[in-house]
């Protein structure tokens, strides 16, 4: 088949990244004639790059969705100029791939008789929730993400005529609404035979997308060459309304082990776009490592950077700094000579590496250990730990921060075997930046569930600002951040961090609140840092402790979930209290 193929591109920063030269690069394979249309402006590299896999390219203004790219793509050309192809195709840049070649996908359609088809279709719904939808329900539709329409369709005079008299879209509902949920059944309904690539009858009950809930099945069992952005983003409610939260992590794998696809491309374009908790949620991004046993330990330069200001906390440090592999070298910041000597006399024999103890002011506490003291250290190493000497005496009683701390300890450095798992979960992983214990939840921290912010929001984003980051940041989206100021990070994810001109002077003097300072900021401002740098962060923990914190929190949702049940009457009715819940708090 001579075909025509229309692109449309959109991205808020105009930055064309590698997934779409790649698969505009194996569209044109399969095309005689390729038109880009980009809503809003495009860099003059994004635009190199669109122009090396297309024959032309048309920029527009931001408006009107995919839907009015569409049209405008279709006047550029001209119907006359149209009517030269045997298929035009109507796809957009909001799915990855081809994971398979388009090759065997356009060639098993050109031996079905129809005409039009997509790659995957909605199933029915029987109300609209948009209230945008003439049907008010939304018709069993193929996506519009991909859309191929043959000869005797888009020659048509309906064809033409459902372009020219299309009206104005300004909202999302609208365009769903006027496009891509009707266009299906309107073409059907007028006698035009259609049908998807990937065989979804046998999922009419499954889910309502399974493009995006059933992904898994749809890669790995019928050979779907495409999956969507939003899997990655899309709301955790959503998720846990239809599955329980698996599908994209596996999908994610199977992409990996048997896709020829670079799944490197999915996270460079995540990273700039996408807030990290979204990520995290969506790819399950927890690591829960063995405390007891490892394999082989790796050959990968790693260093231990420790703040310790308390004496007597010397004895219990040291048995955790011990855990490092023992050609670690090791960095420990203190505020006394008296703590230098002590600490030389405790550790002394700990390492085969370079045991470094040096006096630093009394100013930042273990940022200034890591930001200024030991910053120069950094770039010897592939991975550094960093931790810090954790009282936590601000509450009482004083079990509550014990816990607290031993909980960073034991998830830190819990076991020399620990140890070597986490430095071979950064080998096997190489987008991933910081590894850090997840939040604590016990006694009054149990805000963290609610709010990790807690009053730092907007001095994170001012901190933002001034080292220049680009990455989302949201209030209402929890940061991946090291509460407790303990975790492990890659050298190249602190680049940003490590950078910036830190001095003594800038940090707060002593006693410092028990939140809301600078210091409190730049805690959840490292998961930023490391998206910008390109890399990804996870908690960890050892699966002795992920025992007590499955435990505790399946107890405490529990006890939500037993309240609320008692007026929602079902799960369906939790959901959407715990959703006008979130949105209360």
């Amino acid at each position: 088949m001579k075909r025509l193929a229309i692109f449309f591109f959109y991205d808020a920063d105009g930055i064309v990244d590698r997934y779409v030269g790649h698969f505009l690069h194996e569209l044109k394979k399969n095309t005689a004639h390729l038109l880009v249309v980009c809503n809003g402006e495009v860099t003059a590299q994004g635009r190199e790059i669109l122009l090396k896999n297309a024959d032309d390219l048309l920029v527009r203004e931001n408006s009107g969705f995919d839907i009015w790219a569409y049209k405008s793509g279709l006047e550029y050309l001209t119907w006359e100029k149209i009517a030269h192809y045997d298929e035009l195709v109507l796809c957009n840049f909001t799915v990855f791939g081809p994971l398979y070649p388009f090759e065997e996908m356009f060639s098993e359609m050109e031996k079905r008789q129809l005409d039009f088809w997509g790659i995957t279709k909605f199933n029915k719904v029987s109300y609209d929730p948009f209230g945008t939808i003439c049907y008010n329900y939304i018709p069993e539709h193929l996506q519009s993400n991909f859309i191929a329409v043959r000869k005797k369709l888009f020659t048509s005079r309906e064809y033409r005529s459902f372009w020219e008299k299309m009206p104005p879209v300004v909202t999302y509902q609208e365009a769903i609404g006027k496009y891509e949920a009707i266009f299906t059944k309107k073409f059907a309904d007028l006698g035009y035979t259609w049908d998807t690539y990937v065989k979804m009858d046998d999922l009419k009950d499954a889910a309502t997308q399974p493009l995006l809930l059933c992904t898994y099945d749809l890669v790995r069992n019928r050979r779907c060459p495409i999956i969507k952005r939003r899997m990655f983003f899309q709301s955790h409610f959503d998720i846990l309304n239809e599955t329980d939260g698996t599908n994209c992590r596996r999908t994610m794998d199977y992409i990996v082990k048997h896709c020829e696809y670079d799944s490197d491309m999915i996270w460079e374009n995540l990273l700039r776009c996408v807030h990290m908790n979204d990520i995290k949620c969506a790819m399950n991004l927890n690591y829960i490592l063995p405390a007891n046993f490892c394999g082989a330990p790796s050959q990968s330069r790693t260093a231990l950077i420790f703040h310790l200001h308390f004496a007597d906390q010397i004895p219990y440090c040291r048995e955790y700094i011990a855990n490092m592999p023992e050609n670690a070298d090791i960095y420990i910041g203190t505020t006394s000579e008296s703590n230098r000597k002590a600490i030389l006399s405790a550790c002394e024999n700990l390492t085969r590496g370079q045991l470094t103890v040096r006096v630093t002011p009394n100013r930042g506490r273990d940022m200034g250990t890591l930001l200024i003291e030991f910053k120069k250290e950094v770039s010897r190493y592939d991975y550094i730990c960093f931790a810090h000497d954790k009282k936590a005496g601000q509450v009482k009683p004083r079990s509550i921060g014990t816990a607290f701390r031993d909980k960073c300890f034991e998830n830190t450095l819990g076991s020399r075997e620990y140890v070597q798992n986490i430095i071979r979960t950064f080998d096997e992983n190489p987008r991933l930046g910081m590894l850090t214990v997840p939040p604590p939840n016990h006694g009054p921290y149990h805000f963290t569930l609610k709010d990790a912010w807690s009053v730092n929001f907007t001095q994170v984003q001012e901190w933002a600002k001034k080292l220049r980051l680009k990455c989302p940041m949201a209030p209402e989206k929890m940061p991946v951040a090291p509460l407790g100021s303990f975790f492990w990070f890659r050298a190249e994810a602190f680049k940003t961090l490590l950078d910036y001109p830190w001095r003594y002077e800038e940090f707060p003097q002593e006693p410092l609140a028990d939140d809301g300072t600078m210091l409190h900021a730049l805690e959840r401002l490292r998961p930023f840092a490391v998206q910008h740098d390109g890399f990804y962060s996870a908690w960890v923990m050892n699966d002795d402790y992920a025992r007590t914190e499955f435990n505790n929190t399946h107890f405490m949702l529990s006890e939500c979930v037993r309240a609320i049940d008692s007026r929602a009457g079902s799960f369906q009715g939790v959901i959407i209290e715990l959703q006008a819940l979130g949105r209360s708090l």
